[in-house]
């Protein structure tokens, strides 16, 4: 093994990264570097999000029990794969009905 690259596999080890590139060096996975290079006001946004959804559920009202149980949820973080099953209609259906509520409850 050259000494370069029994270098750049000391420092992938421990976790050094190449500002220079931009990337991890070899060893590193490419999950690793999405969530690394997750910008963070993405973060505090999808934080926002969640909080106001949260919110919504005490100050908003709703057309139905089930638009109310697919808003909680969707405030909870399920998905809705994981969503649909406990109301009973489909994943593209509980995407819609949040999209709807969405829109609906940033205009009250």
């Amino acid at each position: 093994m050259s000494m370069q690259r029994e270098w750049y596999s000391y420092l992938a080890r421990s976790g050094f990264e190449d500002q220079e590139r931009g990337l991890y060096l070899a060893g590193s996975n490419m999950m690793a570097r999405v969530v690394d290079m997750q910008h963070q006001t993405t973060f505090v946004a999808r934080r926002e999000y969640y909080a106001w959804a949260q919110e919504c559920l005490t100050t908003c009202s709703f057309d139905s029990m089930i638009d109310k149980l697919i808003w909680q949820h969707h405030a909870e973080g399920y998905t809705q794969g994981e969503i649909a099953p406990i109301v009973g209609i489909t994943p593209n259906w509980v995407n819609k009905k949040i999209n709807r509520l969405e829109k609906l409850l940033k205009v009250k």
